[in-house]
Protein backbone atom coordinates (compact mmCIF):
# COMPACT_ATOMS: atom_id res chain seq x y z
CA UNK A 1 0.00 0.00 0.00
CA UNK A 2 1.85 3.75 -1.22
CA UNK A 3 2.23 5.84 1.99
CA UNK A 4 1.52 9.32 2.30
CA UNK A 5 3.47 12.23 1.30
CA UNK A 6 5.18 14.53 4.12
CA UNK A 7 5.76 17.19 2.03
CA UNK A 8 7.64 18.67 5.36
CA UNK A 9 9.92 16.28 4.91
CA UNK A 10 10.47 16.64 1.39
CA UNK A 11 10.81 20.01 1.25
CA UNK A 12 13.72 19.49 3.87
CA UNK A 13 14.96 16.86 1.77
CA UNK A 14 14.62 19.82 -1.16
CA UNK A 15 16.26 22.54 0.59
CA UNK A 16 19.52 20.16 1.60
CA UNK A 17 20.17 19.56 -2.11
CA UNK A 18 19.89 23.07 -2.62
CA UNK A 19 22.47 24.15 -0.40
CA UNK A 20 24.70 20.98 -1.15
CA UNK A 21 24.67 22.61 -4.80
CA UNK A 22 25.27 26.21 -3.70
CA UNK A 23 27.99 24.56 -1.07
CA UNK A 24 30.17 23.00 -3.48
CA UNK A 25 30.33 26.29 -5.83
CA UNK A 26 31.59 28.40 -2.82
CA UNK A 27 31.33 31.45 -3.29
CA UNK A 28 29.58 34.33 -1.70
CA UNK A 29 26.48 32.62 -0.63
CA UNK A 30 28.42 29.59 0.24
CA UNK A 31 29.72 31.84 3.11
CA UNK A 32 26.13 32.12 4.76
CA UNK A 33 24.85 28.55 3.72
CA UNK A 34 27.52 26.33 4.69
CA UNK A 35 27.05 24.96 8.12
CA UNK A 36 25.37 28.18 9.22
CA UNK A 37 23.10 26.56 12.12
CA UNK A 38 26.65 25.19 13.63
CA UNK A 39 28.87 22.45 13.14
CA UNK A 40 26.34 20.31 10.74
CA UNK A 41 26.10 20.38 6.86
CA UNK A 42 23.15 19.67 4.72
CA UNK A 43 24.83 15.98 3.79
CA UNK A 44 23.81 14.78 7.87
CA UNK A 45 20.54 15.76 7.32
CA UNK A 46 19.79 14.30 3.85
CA UNK A 47 21.67 10.95 5.16
CA UNK A 48 18.98 11.05 7.94
CA UNK A 49 15.84 11.79 5.80
CA UNK A 50 17.33 9.37 3.71
CA UNK A 51 17.10 6.74 6.28
CA UNK A 52 14.26 7.86 7.73
CA UNK A 53 12.10 7.43 4.39
CA UNK A 54 13.74 4.25 3.62
CA UNK A 55 11.88 2.95 6.94
CA UNK A 56 8.95 4.46 5.60
CA UNK A 57 8.57 3.38 2.45
CA UNK A 58 9.88 -0.16 2.95
CA UNK A 59 7.92 -1.56 5.98
CA UNK A 60 5.22 -2.78 4.38
CA UNK A 61 7.22 -5.87 3.03
CA UNK A 62 8.71 -6.67 6.52
CA UNK A 63 6.11 -9.51 6.98
CA UNK A 64 7.72 -10.90 3.57
CA UNK A 65 12.04 -11.07 3.91
CA UNK A 66 12.51 -12.17 0.46
CA UNK A 67 10.33 -9.31 -0.76
CA UNK A 68 12.30 -6.68 1.04
CA UNK A 69 15.55 -8.04 0.12
CA UNK A 70 14.53 -7.91 -3.57
CA UNK A 71 12.93 -3.94 -3.19
CA UNK A 72 16.14 -3.08 -1.53
CA UNK A 73 18.68 -4.87 -4.05
CA UNK A 74 16.39 -2.92 -6.85
CA UNK A 75 16.89 0.07 -5.08
CA UNK A 76 20.89 -0.14 -4.73
CA UNK A 77 21.17 -1.40 -8.39
CA UNK A 78 19.65 1.48 -9.58
CA UNK A 79 21.98 3.62 -7.65
CA UNK A 80 24.86 1.37 -8.40
CA UNK A 81 23.84 2.48 -12.22
CA UNK A 82 23.54 5.80 -11.37
CA UNK A 83 27.07 5.82 -9.70
CA UNK A 84 28.81 3.46 -12.74
CA UNK A 85 27.41 6.04 -15.13
CA UNK A 86 28.78 9.33 -14.35
CA UNK A 87 32.39 7.82 -13.07
CA UNK A 88 33.20 6.40 -16.39
CA UNK A 89 31.56 9.65 -18.05
CA UNK A 90 33.86 11.43 -15.61
CA UNK A 91 36.70 9.15 -17.13
CA UNK A 92 35.38 9.68 -20.67
CA UNK A 93 35.50 13.50 -20.42
CA UNK A 94 39.47 13.71 -19.17
CA UNK A 95 40.48 11.78 -22.22
CA UNK A 96 38.64 13.92 -24.84
CA UNK A 97 38.50 17.65 -23.12
CA UNK A 98 42.59 18.74 -21.89
CA UNK A 99 40.85 21.25 -19.32
CA UNK A 100 39.33 18.13 -17.49
CA UNK A 101 42.45 16.32 -17.75
CA UNK A 102 44.23 18.47 -16.31
CA UNK A 103 41.71 19.57 -13.29
CA UNK A 104 40.04 16.08 -12.73
CA UNK A 105 43.81 14.38 -12.53
CA UNK A 106 44.47 14.05 -8.79
CA UNK A 107 41.07 12.87 -8.13
CA UNK A 108 41.63 9.90 -10.76
CA UNK A 109 45.32 9.64 -10.32
CA UNK A 110 44.77 5.73 -9.67
CA UNK A 111 43.29 5.22 -12.83
CA UNK A 112 46.03 6.65 -14.83
CA UNK A 113 48.47 5.14 -12.51
CA UNK A 114 46.52 1.51 -13.13
CA UNK A 115 43.92 1.32 -15.39
CA UNK A 116 42.43 -2.03 -14.55
CA UNK A 117 42.72 -2.38 -10.98
CA UNK A 118 41.17 1.14 -11.05
CA UNK A 119 38.71 -0.24 -13.05
CA UNK A 120 37.59 -3.29 -10.58
CA UNK A 121 37.99 -1.43 -7.90
CA UNK A 122 35.49 1.06 -8.50
CA UNK A 123 33.22 -1.55 -9.91
CA UNK A 124 33.59 -3.54 -6.32
CA UNK A 125 32.83 0.03 -5.22
CA UNK A 126 36.52 -0.02 -2.91
CA UNK A 127 37.45 3.35 -4.16
CA UNK A 128 35.63 6.50 -5.73
CA UNK A 129 36.56 10.05 -6.75
CA UNK A 130 35.15 12.87 -3.99
CA UNK A 131 31.65 13.51 -4.49
CA UNK A 132 30.38 10.15 -5.88
CA UNK A 133 31.99 8.76 -2.42
CA UNK A 134 28.03 9.33 -1.11
CA UNK A 135 26.51 6.83 -3.60
CA UNK A 136 28.91 4.53 -2.26
CA UNK A 137 27.93 4.57 0.89
CA UNK A 138 24.17 4.97 0.04
CA UNK A 139 24.41 1.50 -1.48
CA UNK A 140 26.10 -0.03 1.41
CA UNK A 141 23.31 1.27 3.61
CA UNK A 142 20.28 0.04 1.37
CA UNK A 143 21.80 -3.31 1.06
CA UNK A 144 22.08 -3.51 4.64
CA UNK A 145 18.75 -2.03 5.71
CA UNK A 146 16.25 -5.06 5.55
CA UNK A 147 18.21 -6.92 7.95
CA UNK A 148 18.14 -3.24 10.41
CA UNK A 149 14.07 -3.43 9.57
CA UNK A 150 13.67 -7.13 10.67
CA UNK A 151 15.87 -6.59 14.00
CA UNK A 152 13.47 -3.61 14.82
CA UNK A 153 10.19 -5.20 14.12
CA UNK A 154 11.51 -7.80 16.27
CA UNK A 155 11.91 -5.37 18.59
CA UNK A 156 15.59 -6.16 18.66
CA UNK A 157 15.94 -2.76 17.45
CA UNK A 158 18.72 -2.17 20.28
CA UNK A 159 21.67 -4.61 18.66
CA UNK A 160 20.84 -2.57 15.41
CA UNK A 161 21.64 0.65 17.38
CA UNK A 162 24.64 -0.95 19.44
CA UNK A 163 26.68 -1.93 16.66
CA UNK A 164 25.85 0.98 14.75
CA UNK A 165 27.37 2.67 17.43
CA UNK A 166 30.37 0.53 17.84
CA UNK A 167 31.27 0.53 13.80
CA UNK A 168 31.11 4.46 14.27
CA UNK A 169 33.53 4.39 17.08
CA UNK A 170 35.25 2.28 14.94
CA UNK A 171 35.57 5.18 12.78
CA UNK A 172 36.50 7.59 15.34
CA UNK A 173 40.12 6.09 15.85
CA UNK A 174 40.80 6.02 12.19
CA UNK A 175 39.36 2.49 10.57
CA UNK A 176 37.45 2.91 7.48
CA UNK A 177 36.62 1.10 4.27
CA UNK A 178 39.50 3.16 2.96
CA UNK A 179 41.98 1.62 5.39
CA UNK A 180 41.03 -1.69 4.33
CA UNK A 181 41.17 -0.84 0.53
CA UNK A 182 44.91 0.51 0.58
CA UNK A 183 46.22 -2.84 2.59
CA UNK A 184 45.18 -4.19 -1.02
CA UNK A 185 45.77 -1.30 -3.60
CA UNK A 186 47.96 1.15 -1.89
CA UNK A 187 47.29 3.93 -4.34
CA UNK A 188 43.39 3.50 -4.12
CA UNK A 189 41.40 6.84 -3.43
CA UNK A 190 38.29 5.83 -1.36
CA UNK A 191 36.57 9.07 -1.49
CA UNK A 192 36.05 11.52 1.55
CA UNK A 193 33.14 10.65 3.51
CA UNK A 194 33.92 7.50 5.96
CA UNK A 195 31.61 4.42 5.82
CA UNK A 196 31.95 3.23 9.58
CA UNK A 197 31.13 6.64 10.86
CA UNK A 198 28.62 8.11 8.68
CA UNK A 199 25.92 4.81 8.83
CA UNK A 200 24.99 5.88 12.55
CA UNK A 201 22.89 9.84 10.61
CA UNK A 202 21.60 6.30 8.14
CA UNK A 203 20.52 3.98 11.11
CA UNK A 204 19.40 6.65 13.55
CA UNK A 205 16.92 7.62 10.37
CA UNK A 206 16.38 4.23 9.66
CA UNK A 207 15.06 3.77 13.35
CA UNK A 208 13.10 6.84 13.84
CA UNK A 209 11.26 6.54 10.16
CA UNK A 210 10.61 2.74 11.10
CA UNK A 211 9.15 4.35 14.77
CA UNK A 212 6.65 6.38 12.40
CA UNK A 213 5.78 4.34 10.37
CA UNK A 214 4.45 1.90 13.24
CA UNK A 215 2.86 5.10 14.93
CA UNK A 216 5.19 5.42 17.68
CA UNK A 217 5.11 9.21 18.92
CA UNK A 218 8.52 9.73 20.07
CA UNK A 219 6.77 12.02 23.41
CA UNK A 220 10.33 11.36 25.16
CA UNK A 221 11.50 14.02 22.89
CA UNK A 222 8.90 16.65 23.33
CA UNK A 223 10.16 16.70 26.87
CA UNK A 224 11.20 20.04 28.65
CA UNK A 225 14.27 18.50 29.46
CA UNK A 226 15.05 17.41 26.20
CA UNK A 227 14.21 20.66 24.71
CA UNK A 228 15.81 22.77 26.80
CA UNK A 229 19.25 20.76 26.44
CA UNK A 230 19.02 20.20 22.28
CA UNK A 231 18.64 24.51 22.50
CA UNK A 232 21.06 24.95 24.79
CA UNK A 233 23.64 23.13 22.72
CA UNK A 234 22.91 23.72 19.58
CA UNK A 235 22.77 28.10 20.47
CA UNK A 236 26.41 27.39 21.88
CA UNK A 237 27.73 25.09 19.32
CA UNK A 238 25.80 28.03 16.94
CA UNK A 239 27.95 30.81 18.52
CA UNK A 240 30.91 29.12 18.28
CA UNK A 241 30.72 28.05 14.93
CA UNK A 242 30.50 31.58 14.24
CA UNK A 243 33.50 32.47 16.51
CA UNK A 244 31.03 34.66 18.92
CA UNK A 245 32.24 31.96 21.62
CA UNK A 246 35.50 30.66 22.41
CA UNK A 247 35.98 26.74 23.64
CA UNK A 248 37.99 25.72 26.52
CA UNK A 249 39.89 23.43 24.76
CA UNK A 250 40.41 22.23 20.93
CA UNK A 251 37.50 20.64 19.51
CA UNK A 252 38.46 20.20 16.34
CA UNK A 253 39.18 16.73 16.05
CA UNK A 254 35.77 16.14 17.99
CA UNK A 255 33.47 18.22 14.59
CA UNK A 256 35.58 16.33 11.88
CA UNK A 257 33.05 15.87 8.56
CA UNK A 258 35.20 12.85 7.50
CA UNK A 259 34.98 10.74 10.49
CA UNK A 260 31.26 12.27 12.06
CA UNK A 261 33.25 13.64 15.47
CA UNK A 262 30.87 12.85 18.38
CA UNK A 263 30.45 16.82 18.63
CA UNK A 264 29.12 16.78 15.25
CA UNK A 265 26.73 14.18 16.52
CA UNK A 266 25.84 15.69 19.25
CA UNK A 267 25.03 18.91 16.88
CA UNK A 268 23.23 17.31 14.35
CA UNK A 269 20.79 15.24 17.41
CA UNK A 270 20.28 18.87 19.32
CA UNK A 271 18.97 20.13 15.86
CA UNK A 272 16.76 17.25 14.60
CA UNK A 273 15.07 17.87 18.09
CA UNK A 274 14.83 21.43 17.37
CA UNK A 275 13.16 21.20 14.03
CA UNK A 276 11.04 17.81 14.79
CA UNK A 277 9.67 20.28 17.67
CA UNK A 278 9.08 22.66 14.91
CA UNK A 279 7.22 20.42 12.42
CA UNK A 280 4.77 19.17 14.86
CA UNK A 281 2.89 22.71 14.42
CA UNK A 282 3.19 21.68 10.49
CA UNK A 283 0.62 20.01 8.85
CA UNK A 284 2.26 17.29 7.09
CA UNK A 285 0.46 18.16 4.12
CA UNK A 286 2.15 21.83 4.02
CA UNK A 287 5.41 22.22 2.81
CA UNK A 288 7.60 24.86 0.49
CA UNK A 289 6.54 23.90 -3.26
CA UNK A 290 9.91 24.14 -5.13
CA UNK A 291 12.27 22.18 -2.07
CA UNK A 292 9.45 19.61 -2.18
CA UNK A 293 9.20 18.93 -5.86
CA UNK A 294 13.32 18.39 -5.48
CA UNK A 295 12.55 16.21 -2.67
CA UNK A 296 10.36 14.30 -4.12
CA UNK A 297 12.71 13.29 -7.16
CA UNK A 298 15.81 13.57 -4.99
CA UNK A 299 18.49 10.74 -6.57
CA UNK A 300 17.68 12.11 -10.04
CA UNK A 301 18.45 15.87 -8.85
CA UNK A 302 21.54 14.42 -6.90
CA UNK A 303 22.78 12.61 -9.86
CA UNK A 304 22.25 15.43 -11.92
CA UNK A 305 24.15 17.96 -9.20
CA UNK A 306 27.11 15.63 -9.09
CA UNK A 307 27.36 15.92 -13.67
CA UNK A 308 26.91 19.47 -13.14
CA UNK A 309 29.65 19.90 -10.50
CA UNK A 310 32.14 17.60 -12.87
CA UNK A 311 31.39 19.45 -16.25
CA UNK A 312 31.31 23.26 -14.27
CA UNK A 313 33.89 23.17 -11.44
CA UNK A 314 37.30 23.63 -13.72
CA UNK A 315 35.39 27.30 -14.62
CA UNK A 316 34.28 28.05 -11.14
CA UNK A 317 37.30 29.88 -10.14
CA UNK A 318 37.77 31.79 -13.85
CA UNK A 319 33.72 33.38 -13.73
CA UNK A 320 34.64 34.55 -10.11
CA UNK A 321 37.57 36.50 -11.29
CA UNK A 322 35.61 37.67 -14.56
CA UNK A 323 32.52 38.45 -12.62
CA UNK A 324 33.11 39.00 -9.79
CA UNK A 325 31.01 37.49 -6.13
CA UNK A 326 27.62 39.46 -7.30
CA UNK A 327 28.28 37.99 -10.80
CA UNK A 328 29.26 34.76 -9.59
CA UNK A 329 26.19 34.66 -7.34
CA UNK A 330 23.65 34.90 -9.98
CA UNK A 331 25.60 31.98 -12.11
CA UNK A 332 25.01 29.95 -9.11
CA UNK A 333 21.46 30.83 -8.54
CA UNK A 334 21.54 30.02 -12.10
CA UNK A 335 23.08 26.65 -12.08
CA UNK A 336 20.87 25.72 -9.04
CA UNK A 337 17.71 26.59 -10.39
CA UNK A 338 18.35 23.96 -13.21
CA UNK A 339 18.05 21.26 -10.36
CA UNK A 340 13.83 21.77 -11.64
CA UNK A 341 14.89 19.67 -15.20
CA UNK A 342 15.97 16.00 -13.82
CA UNK A 343 13.17 16.57 -10.92
CA UNK A 344 10.58 17.53 -14.14
CA UNK A 345 11.76 14.78 -16.38
CA UNK A 346 11.51 12.06 -13.29
CA UNK A 347 8.40 13.20 -12.66
CA UNK A 348 7.17 12.80 -16.00
CA UNK A 349 8.94 9.03 -16.46
CA UNK A 350 6.97 8.27 -12.95
CA UNK A 351 3.40 9.57 -14.67
CA UNK A 352 1.79 6.12 -14.90
CA UNK A 353 2.73 5.04 -11.09
CA UNK A 354 0.75 5.11 -8.89
CA UNK A 355 0.54 8.42 -7.20
CA UNK A 356 1.26 8.44 -3.95
CA UNK A 357 4.54 6.13 -4.73
CA UNK A 358 7.59 7.54 -2.64
CA UNK A 359 11.21 6.52 -3.39
CA UNK A 360 12.74 6.57 -0.52
CA UNK A 361 15.60 8.87 -2.29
Amino acid sequence: MPIQRDERIDSLRGLFLVVMTIDHFKGLLWRFVYQSPGFVSSAEGFAFISGFYFAMVYLRYVNEPGKLIQAAGKRAFLIYKYNMAILFGLIAMTYLVPMYQAYWAEWLRSFHQNPVRSIVADLLLLQTPNWLDVFSMFIFFVLSAPLSLLLFHKNKGWIVLLLSLFFWGLGQFGYSVAAITKMFFPEAQPGYFNLFAWQLIWHLGLFFGYRAARGFKNAWLDSKFILAAAAGLASYLFLTRHGMLATPFDVTSHLKVTDLGPLRVLNFCALAVLIRAVLRYIPPDRGLPWFSFLGKHSLQVFAYQLVLMYLLMPFNERIIQAAGLTGHTFYVLGMTATLTFPAFWHARVRNGKLVGEVPFW
